[in-house]
């Protein structure tokens, strides 16, 4: 939303202006003194309501699964629960016409009581879905350099996702290639997006995974994404439009769901980097959306237990379709979708938490402006265990 200021009475403050100056400029120097080792800001007090727009979003769930913590294959029986997803508030600043700033304050809800099950497959497999829950954290916080005006080109720099991958940040359910896809971190980013349809960027961070303990931490890790958006009027295919990407991670240790098990379950662990590739494809017809996505790890990953086997190639995958629509006189969307995994069965940190298959079905309907009801429902099947082997299922929301 855009702040409003109040103009005062031109005639008090024509009367007012040189005591006002005195005063301003006695206040003036008193902050500057008490201030001097401080961060200031300079730009806050210049028509600062005409260029920050601050805007917040809330996810809140009720959720009902037949395996607790929900959505895992843990043999403890159904849960139910209520759960604040995810809280943000969201400050923009236009600067000037070449630089802008972003900052995304974000509280998110605990997803499981980690630890409480008391078997085989509790804590610590389910512990790092909790690697940011009951936590208020400056999610995003960076400045991007660019004029789309004048150039094709920008710059980013600070905290924030990177392109690996392609996802909503927030979804229903959140599939198997986000998680071995998203990257959250603070980075140096730089990219082009042209008006012909061509877009790409390379993204360079420090990552937390080491080759080996001597090394200390440095830029190491990197990425690259380059993609296509074009339509296919000139076909005879009107209103239809398409997405193609393809990405590379040089070490796939660091997306956010390998790093906070690791993290939970073998702190310290070092590895030789494994690099990640990512594949999209979407098309739009109408009302009618199809994307697909590919995201895999381009080697073998090595065990996050003691005397485990290395795992296979890790890969996930998804098929997803959407269909929007006027219900009760209200914009609606129905999505299916159908998600499945690979060579995950070595792999306990996401083992009891990531399906084998998943075919999901969501409805969404638009009741207010700004407001909308979402409701889904999700049949997983999980992956055989070693102790004791057995095949379970679970059901979401």
């Amino acid at each position: 939303m855009k702040l409003k200021h109040v103009v005062a009475s031109m005639c008090v403050l024509g009367l007012a202006m040189p005591a006002f100056a005195a005063t301003n400029s006695k206040i003036a120097k008193a902050e500057a003194i008490i201030n001097q080792n401080a961060p200031v800001n300079n730009v806050s007090t210049m028509n600062w309501q005409n260029r920050v727009t601050v805007g917040g979003l809330i996810n809140a769930d009720l959720l009902w699964g037949n395996n607790s913590p929900i959505g895992t294959f843990a043999r403890t029986g159904h849960g139910s629960d209520v759960r604040l997803n995810n809280a943000n508030l969201f400050v923009d600043a236009t600067l000037n016409p070449w630089v802008t700033a972003h900052m995304n304050i974000a509280y998110y809800d605990r997803v499981a009581d980690a630890g409480s099950y008391g078997d085989y497959y509790s804590a610590p497999y389910y512990a790092w879905l909790n690697a940011n829950a009951n936590r208020l954290l400056l999610d995003e916080a960076y400045v991007t350099i660019g004029n789309f005006t004048r150039t094709p080109f920008y710059l980013r720099v600070g905290k924030q996702y990177l392109s690996f991958g392609h996802y909503d940040r927030y979804p229903l359910f959140v599939s198997p290639a986000q998680l071995l896809s998203q990257l959250h971190t603070t980075a140096l980013n730089a990219g082009v997006v042209t008006n012909d349809g061509f877009y790409g960027n390379v993204y360079a961070f420090t990552g937390k995974t080491k080759e080996n303990s001597s090394k200390e931490a440095n830029i190491n890790n990197f990425g690259v994404k380059v993609g296509y958006l074009g339509a296919l009027h000139n076909v005879g295919l009107p209103n239809t439009h398409y997405n193609v990407n393809l990405g590379w991670l040089r070490n796939i240790y660091d997306v956010d769901a390998i790093q906070d098990a690791i993290t939970s379950y073998n702190p310290g662990l070092t590895a030789k980097r494994v690099g990640g590739l990512s594949l999209h494809g979407g098309l739009c017809t109408g009302p009618f959306a199809l994307t697909a996505n590919y995201v895999a790890a381009l080697k073998r990953l090595v065990p996050f237990y003691y005397g485990g086997d290395p795992a296979g190639r890790l890969w996930a995958a998804d098929v997803n379709g959407s269909y929007s629509f006027k219900s009760f006189n209200r914009d609606s969307k129905l999505g299916l979708s159908y998600q499945w995994t690979g060579n995950v069965s070595q792999m306990p940190f996401i083992m009891y938490t990531v399906p084998h298959y998943r075919f999901a079905v969501d409805y969404m309907v638009n009741l207010w402006k700004y407001t909308d009801l979402a409701l889904g429902l999700a049949f997983n099947t999980g992956y055989k265990v070693d102790a004791p082997s057995y095949t379970t299922n679970s059901t979401d929301r």
